[in-house]
C-alpha cells in the first residue's frame, strides 16, 4: 500500500469547500435551492411591556400561507408546513417546523394580532388585566 496518501486537515477542508462550492453552482444553474445548511427556519424572541407581550421573529423559506400561529392564555405556537417543486418538478422539497413559547404572563387571545411582512412575523398579545366583575344581587 505504498500508494496511499495521508490527508491533512487542511487538504480535507479544501476538498470540502470545493465540493460545497460546486454543489452551490449546480443548484444555482438548475434554479434549485442550496441545501448546505439546515438551520431552523424560525429565529425570534419574546419581549414584554406592562401592556402586552410581543413576539418578533424572522421566518426563512416560508410564505405567509405556509405559517400557522396559535395562542392560548399562556402559550404561543408557531408552525409551518411547505412543499415546493423545483428542477422542472422532477424533485420536491418539503419542510415543517413547530415552536412553542411559554408566555411570561396571561394574555387575552381574542385581542391578539399577528402580522407578517417581508419574512418577518410580529405577534402582539395584550396582557390579561386582573380585575373584579361586579355582580348583581338578587333579592329573594
Amino acid at each position: 500500500m505504498p500508494d496511499l496518501m495521508l490527508w491533512k486537515d487542511r487538504e480535507i477542508k479544501r476538498l470540502k469547500d470545493e465540493l460545497e462550492r460546486a454543489f452551490s453552482l449546480v443548484c444555482e444553474g438548475l434554479n434549485c435551492p442550496d441545501f448546505k445548511t439546515a438551520a431552523h427556519p424560525l429565529q425570534g424572541a419574546l419581549h414584554e411591556s406592562s401592556e402586552a407581550i410581543f413576539f418578533d421573529g424572522v421566518i426563512t423559506g416560508y410564505r405567509v400561507e405556509d405559517i400557522n400561529v396559535e395562542i392560548s392564555e399562556d402559550s404561543l405556537v408557531i408552525a409551518g408546513c411547505k412543499r415546493e417543486d423545483f428542477c422542472d418538478a422532477e424533485y420536491a422539497l418539503s419542510g415543517t417546523f413547530r415552536t412553542s413559547y411559554a408566555l411570561p404572563g396571561k394574555i387575552v387571545p381574542e385581542q391578539s394580532v399577528a402580522r407578517y411582512r417581508k419574512g418577518r412575523l410580529f405577534v402582539t398579545m395584550p396582557r390579561k388585566r386582573p380585575g373584579f366583575h361586579k355582580m348583581r344581587i338578587e333579592q329573594e
